[in-house]
């Protein structure tokens, strides 16, 4: 390998830097930068890429004092290359997904509309608790029932009555979430709209998930879904998980004012935004 013919001009480095080392350096330049627009997707033109990094390694050469410090700049450089590059191509995916999000956040209508109550709240309230009670008579029934059958001197079942027993649960199963819907549908439908508007604003990973629960329980109250939807669900449970997510409400509605009236106050001549208007 030829000695560089132009030497630095220090001459107590450790050693000189060669043509060879100085075009291996430009290749390193070269392979980050090409690595980076590969991972980036993005076209380029490879001639004019390593015309720049040669210009910019001839600059880092003529600015440094010792072939140490050359070297060290090089190295630098290429390690930063490679840094901004897995930066940028993290960056690139998280404003993807965020996009993809917000898109299918505003494109898609709301999935519900307002329900009609056929009932008012005080009535529907009556409605759940006799409901409740038929069913859980009609559930004690059956179990006793068929525990008696197991004994020699009990008669067998009366498949009628049995048929009455259980389209009398069936109906009050039926009951509890029409109930259920006439005092809660409206209110989720309400939250449900709440939640879209605030995830398009801002991406929220909390907000996601409650609008994910959120639609979930409004679609198992949905006056279009058949009866047998309903049955595979445990009331119960259904009616936990509502009360649970009208306490997340709460503190999201606490949550909203503290960023509505964050915004009042930060900038007092222009309007609260419209995805924080209470």
């Amino acid at each position: 390998m030829a000695e560089m013919t132009n030497p630095l001009p220090h001459a107590d480095s450790t050693h000189q830097v060669t043509q060879d080392e100085r075009s291996h350096y430009v290749r390193r330049l070269l392979q980050e930068i090409v690595k980076v627009y590969t991972m980036l997707r993005t076209p380029f033109d490879k001639a004019a890429v390593h015309e720049t990094c040669k210009a910019f390694e001839y600059e880092v050469w003529s600015s440094c004092h010792s072939t140490d410090d050359y070297v060290r700049q090089i190295r630098g450089q290429v390690q930063s290359i490679s840094k901004r590059g897995r930066c940028l191509l993290q960056q690139r995916e998280f404003e993807v997904a965020t996009t993809s999000t917000l898109q299918a956040t505003t494109a898609s209508p709301p999935s519900y509309e307002h329900h009609t109550p056929s009932a008012t709240p005080e009535d529907s309230m009556r409605h759940l608790q006799r409901a409740h009670l038929q069913r859980a008579l009609s559930n004690s029934w059956l179990k006793s029932r068929r525990k008696a059958s197991r004994f020699r001197w009990e008669g067998r079942l009366d498949v009628q009555e049995e048929a009455y027993v259980r389209s009398v649960e069936k109906a009050a199963g039926n009951d509890i979430y029409e109930a259920v819907r006439n005092l809660h549908f409206n209110q989720l439908v309400t939250y449900e709209e709440q939640l879209r508007l605030s995830l398009h604003a801002e991406h929220r990973d909390w907000v996601a998930y409650d609008l994910s629960v959120v639609q979930d329980l409004l679609a198992t109250l949905n006056p279009i879904s058949t009866p047998q939807h309903h049955n595979q669900h445990d009331v119960q449970a259904l009616l936990c998980q509502i009360e649970k997510v009208f306490k997340e409400k709460a503190l999201f509605d606490y949550m909203w004012e503290m960023e509505r009236c964050k915004s009042v106050y930060t900038s007092p001549s222009s309007k609260c935004p419209s995805y924080l208007a209470p």
